[in-house]
């Protein structure tokens, strides 16, 4: 292409740095997959009409979730036996087909404490696949009140996602639940960085795909 070819806004999507990353990886985002995501992005802001209307909707309806075949991008085979590899799939695909019909602010304070954990290291520990960090470490680093915190905890609950510890008045604890014993999240969060692929792609765009891998 020449370079005009390549700055016509026939050939142009913008989109923030995280998912400008995300879909340069073409194996997951070819030419087709990338035209369509153009086509349906602009027919809905052509529209005055249509954007209008969209505004009143289920937001948890416009992405759709792919689910992994297998885990040996995530796991390798080293790290799980066949029979543990199938178990583990089963939940996980489980898991996410529940955690499609989270809504995104939900999925995003989710990401959001998961990425504290690794950043606060010692102060988050893991135990039978639950991560758990102190609820005030949590609420300091997002600047939140108490209040906040407590409400986000409390929709992480009634998703079955996590929960905030209360049981000791100076001591809360936000825990994130695992899934069959495995830190599912801090791990996926761990595959990311080494993928090189936006941790915040998998709460936005549900495309657990990338998680496959050659057994």
């Amino acid at each position: 292409m020449t370079n005009e070819q390549r700055r016509a806004a026939d050939n142009l999507v913008l989109m923030c740095y995280d998912h400008h990353v995300e879909t340069n990886d073409e194996s997951v985002w070819p030419v087709e997959r990338m035209r369509e995501l153009k086509r349906r992005h602009e027919s809905l802001f052509a529209q005055p009409d249509k954007l209008i209307l969209s505004r009143i909707r289920d937001w948890t309806t416009t992405e759709s979730l792919t689910l992994p075949r297998n885990l040996y991008g995530l796991y390798g085979p080293k790290d799980l036996y066949d029979e543990d590899h199938d178990v583990l799939l089963d939940n996980v695909r489980e898991y996410l087909s529940r955690f499609e019909v989270v809504p995104l602010e939900v999925r995003s304070f989710l990401a959001s404490v998961i990425e504290r954990m690794a950043r606060a290291g010692g102060m988050a520990k893991y135990h039978n696949g639950s991560s758990v960090i102190f609820a005030e470490d949590v609420r300091k680093a997002h600047r939140m009140e108490v209040g906040d915190l407590i409400r986000e905890c409390d929709l992480l609950e009634k998703y079955g996602l996590g929960r905030l510890d209360a049981e000791e008045r100076y001591n809360e604890e936000v825990i994130i639940y695992g899934i069959f014993d495995y830190p599912f999240w801090p791990d996926v969060l761990n595959f990311s960085k080494r993928q090189r692929i936006a941790f915040s792609s998998f709460f936005e765009g549900l495309d657990f795909s990338t998680l496959e891998g050659v057994r």
